[in-house]
């Protein structure tokens, strides 16, 4: 069972990445690095889960990646609290409802600072009418136990939104509240607490300068949003229909974002 999570070789991975980053850098004479270190815990805002079913029980699992071992999950303190809370509240209730059940072998959380969480149930089953009305069920049983959530249903070809795909953070950044649009099955810097941190020695580097900002594969606008300050206009690519889409609503107005493809980044 794997629910305890060791902080005691984080200095010691930490001091060996370090060493490792001067050595790789000595020939550049580079200067030393700055160094910018996370929680040892409850640090990541998005984890992805087999389910395993045993009898009347269901469980959590992950797969040792060298024995391929499997290993039963009931706490994950390297996720974030949030997560932590809808793993010991969401199984119980799933119990209870066997067409939720049925042929569910896949759980993915993603979870914000602003306390959102959108759960994704993955299936090896066609989603039929039944199955979104016991949806509606398990939602409204988690939002009563004090979930912001979002509950979303996936099988082949079929992706099922009971309200919405998204949720919005609101990140802390030099003294601002900047938000977020993040999607569902869409990339999101997991680490929120070094994403800060990340973020602020950005804009901290970039300011006096002058001109424009240009990114690429920009995803949900994640510097693009927090260097907007610093630059006269950003021009912002993606390739990945939803992230367009969502990313419209947050944006600065000094941020121009278009869809382009590969093929037209590399012409």
């Amino acid at each position: 069972m794997l629910n305890n999570l060791s902080i005691t070789q984080y200095n010691l991975q930490l001091a060996e990445k370090i060493k490792y980053l001067n050595s790789i850098m000595l020939p550049f004479n580079a200067p030393e690095p700055e160094i910018f270190r996370s929680d040892f815990s409850h640090y990541r805002m998005r984890a992805e889960f087999r389910l395993w079913h045993e009898g009347s029980d269901l469980f959590h699992i992950m797969f040792d990646q060298t024995t391929k071992q499997r290993l039963r999950v009931d706490q994950l303190p390297s996720a974030s609290k949030l997560i932590n809370q809808m793993m010991l509240a969401l199984i119980p209730l799933i119990k209870t409802k066997p067409l939720l059940r049925y042929k569910l072998f896949q759980v993915d959380y993603l979870s914000t600072l602003s306390n959102k969480i959108i759960v994704s149930l993955i299936y090896h089953k066609k989603l039929e009418q039944e199955w979104i009305e016991q949806a509606k069920q398990l939602r409204s049983a988690l939002i009563n136990q004090g979930f912001d959530i979002q509950l979303i249903g996936r099988a082949a070809k079929t992706k099922i939104i009971l309200e919405q795909d998204h949720i919005d953070e609101v990140l802390p950044i030099s003294g601002k509240s900047i938000i977020y649009r993040q999607i569902e099955n869409s990339f999101t810097q997991p680490n929120a607490g070094i994403n800060i941190k990340m973020l602020e020695w950005a804009i901290n580097i970039t300011k006096n300068t002058k001109g424009d900002l240009l990114e690429l594969y920009c995803g949900n606008g994640n510097f693009s949003i927090a260097l907007a300050q610093n630059f006269n206009r950003v021009l912002a690519t993606e390739i990945a229909k939803p992230s367009v889409g969502h990313l419209e609503k947050p944006k600065p107005s000094l941020i121009l974002l278009i869809k382009l493809s590969e093929a037209g980044l590399l012409s």
